[in-house]
């Protein structure tokens, strides 16, 4: 249950900052180049509905990518990574 709310808070951010990056005129879909907003606002979110959540910054040595963030929550003493922007990466990413 404690997850379902996760993903519901997350999804909620996620749909906000799809309608900002449409008026900067970034891919909504995408979000490139907003992993560090998103991010903080997904903080606050899960900080304030009582959740420990952490953010986390990757620095990566590849020219395509100088950096993402994303965040972690903490339910039941595991550590679940939660990133809202992943989709900036396309799907072949995560099959490297």
């Amino acid at each position: 249950m404690r997850l379902e709310r996760v993903t519901r808070i997350a999804s909620r951010v996620r749909r906000t900052i799809e309608v900002l990056a449409r008026r900067e005129g970034t891919d909504p879909r995408s979000l490139n180049g907003w992993c560090a907003r998103a991010s903080v606002s997904l903080f606050r979110n899960l900080r304030d509905a009582g959740f420990h959540a952490s953010i986390y910054a990757h620095f990566l040595r590849r020219p395509d990518i100088v950096s993402h963030f994303h965040n972690t929550v903490i339910l039941d003493g595991k550590r679940y990574i939660v990133d809202i922007t992943a989709t900036q990466f396309g799907p072949d990413w995560f099959k490297r």
